[in-house]
Order: structure tokens, then sequence, then C-alpha cells
């Protein structure tokens, strides 16, 4: 299969290989670990970028203060986390950490203490290359996004008037409805708008959500 990252919604379309080369990074593994769905597998490889951005010091300074508990832990999540994105490279070195900051909690010994010198920069090495890979994916997103919505104001105003007509009817599909409104760049907007509707809606006060949606429907076309 083919991904593209062109949206529909927010969704992504599948053909045949993934769009963009990320190194270090086993795209196929990937896929796999996440039923083959590519949308999940590009928030996966987003929230692994947020969250290990800047971990770089996190984990010098644990070395140098000898925190080898939270180092271990630290290691032990970076390897399944690597593993499930396909960076395999990536999850062997922090498995490698794992077992080797495992053996310095039991015991600190100078053989262990230079084999962890000697080895966490290469880690570090690889983590960089892999989060500067995922920043380009990061920037194609960014801009795939941007054109997809330069004008999406047929399908909101086409939402907004399905919603109108579900309100005080059918509960369950108007929250749909919103969530769909979500993808369009009414969420960029007017965020706001929609969570108020949508609580609205919830409290069964279709009234006050009618009136909402036809505000929001004249702002979105001013």
């Amino acid at each position: 299969y083919e991904i593209s990252l062109g949206l529909v919604g927010s969704e992504m379309c599948i053909r045949d290989s993934f769009p963009i080369a990320l190194s270090g990074f086993d795209t196929a593994i990937g896929l796999k670990q996440h039923n083959h769905k590519t949308d999940l597998y590009i928030r996966m490889l987003n929230l692994f970028y947020d969250e290990y951005l800047n971990v770089e010091q996190d984990i010098l300074q644990s070395k140098k203060q000898r925190d080898f508990d939270h180092l271990h832990r630290l290691f032990h999540t970076i390897k399944s986390s690597a593993a499930s994105l396909g960076e395999i490279t990536l999850s062997r070195l922090a498995e490698q950490l794992e077992k080797l900051t495992n053996e310095l909690l039991n015991h600190i010994d100078k053989e262990n203490s230079e084999m962890l010198e000697q080895q966490i920069p290469l880690f570090i090495a690889q983590l960089n290359s892999s989060l500067t890979s995922l920043s380009v994916l990061k920037k194609e997103q960014k801009k795939t996004h941007s054109i997809s919505k330069i004008d999406d104001s047929q399908l909101i105003k086409k939402l907004i008037s399905q919603l109108n007509q579900l309100l005080d009817d059918d509960n369950a599909a108007a929250e749909s409805i919103i969530n769909k409104l979500r993808t369009t760049s009414v969420m960029d907007r007017h965020n706001d708008a929609l969570e108020s509707i949508l609580i609205e809606i919830q409290d069964v006060n279709y009234s006050n959500a009618s009136k909402q949606l036809t505000i929001l429907a004249q702002q979105i076309d001013e």
C-alpha cells in the first residue's frame, strides 16, 4: 500500500508507500504496528517527537546525578516506543542502555560506568537523527494541512446545515457533525464556539445551540 499526505477531512489517504523518507524509520514496520492506520501512525510519530525533543539534557543530567532508576525507566519507554514506530536502531540502543542502567542500579562498577559513558553519546546521536527526520514530517504536514484548508467554506456550511437539521432529533448524530467540523478550518478559528455548541447539545438546550450555529455561520461568511 501507498500513503499520501493529502488530507480527506483529518484522515490520510493510503496508496503504496510512505510519502516521506524518514531516515532511521522502517515505516512498513511502523504501519503494521498501528494496524495500517496511517493517520494514527503519523499522530504517534508526532507524539514521539514532542515527547523526546528536549530529552537529551534530562539524560545527561540524570547520568551526572547517577539517577540510574530514572534512566532505566526512560530507556525502557523509548525502547518500546521506538520499536513500535519502526526505529529499530534507536530501540536496540535504548535496550542496551536499559540493561546497563539496570546493572548499575544493583552494582556500580568501573566497567559498566565506562560503558555508559561510551553508549549514551551513540544513543543521543541516533535519537537526534530520528528527531530531525520527524521534524521534516511535521513541516510537510503543516504545508499539506494548509493547502487542504484553503477554502473549505462550502463543506463547513453543509455541515452546519446538517447539524441544525439534527438538533432536537438525533443527539449522537449532531455530536458526530461537530466532530466533522473539527476537521475543517473552523477548528482553527472558532474552536471555542464549537465547544460551546457541543455543550448546549449535550445539555439538550437545542434552542441555544441553534442560535449559536446561526452566529457561527454568519462569522464564517464574513
